[in-house]
């Protein structure tokens, strides 16, 4: 157990770490692992390199090494890359209900040009309520979320992933993500108020809702390794991409790793 846990923990150490929660949002494409073992812990440890801009709306991408975390206790408790939970209800084996948090990613004066002068925007945690339902191949998740320092805003996100193949040696999912920002994140991270940097205009965020599409593998080495990768494309809606500080409306994350199952 400890050696599942402490992997766990070091993890939660990264929660704060930006780049971290930059990615790590778009790992957990990967789908969950439920408790089987005797111990009732299931799940994967390992590592991906991955390519992501340096500020979702920025148009510089970096690259980093970071760890895929999945653990899951008796399909109650669980850590998903950078989401903590629980699961309250499960009236049947096909829907839930239970609470999480999770991070959103800010950024710095120097992580792109547009930025230059400006005082950071520091990432925050959001934290609610969380669903889910699955009908055979199909798989959709919601979360209702709330902040209660930085931004204190809501946001609201809506995935639904499909295996399109899935055996012995590989799973293949798509997906897509529908994300509602209220305006007091949009305002938080893209408004500006025309005295940072001068000549800048006065633009006040307004709500907005992103869309991402996805496409993930899965492909079994033995019994106990597995290769995963993927892509995520995510279009900004126009209350961002309109933003003064935001240098493109769409960008994409690419990663590919190595995990142990257990």
């Amino acid at each position: 157990m400890k050696k599942i846990l402490i992997p766990a923990l070091l993890s939660v150490a990264a929660y704060s770490s930006s780049l971290f929660a930059a990615g790590a949002g778009d790992l957990s494409t990967m789908p969950e692992m439920e408790g089987k073992s005797a111990s009732g812990w299931s799940g994967m440890l390992g590592l991906a390199a991955l390519s992501a801009p340096e500020y979702v709306g920025g148009d510089d991408s970096e690259g980093a090494g970071l760890p895929v975390i999945i653990v899951d206790y008796n399909d109650r408790f669980y850590f998903k890359v950078n989401t903590l939970g629980v699961w309250l209800w499960k009236p049947n084996d096909s829907f839930r209900i239970g609470l999480a948090a999770k991070p959103r990613k800010g950024w710095e004066s120097d992580d792109g040009d547009l930025l230059d002068g400006r005082s950071d925007r520091d990432d925050q945690t959001e934290f609610g309520v969380n669903f889910r339902w699955n009908h055979e191949k199909l798989t959709v998740e919601g979360m209702f979320l709330s902040a209660s320092d930085e931004s204190e805003g809501s946001s609201a996100l809506l995935k639904a992933r499909y295996m399109f193949i899935q055996n012995s040696d590989m799973a293949l999912i798509g997906g897509v993500d529908i994300e509602n920002l209220d305006e007091d994140i949009v305002d938080f991270y893209y408004g500006t108020d025309g005295t940072e940097v001068a000549g800048t205009p006065v633009y006040e965020g307004d709500s907005v809702t992103n869309t991402s599409v996805m496409l993930a593998v899965m492909y079994n080495i033995n019994k106990e390794w597995m290769a995963v990768g993927g892509v995520k494309a995510t279009s900004l809606g126009d209350e961002i991409s309109d933003s003064p500080i935001v240098e493109d409306d769409a960008y994409n994350v690419i990663f590919a790793g190595a995990v142990w199952k257990f």
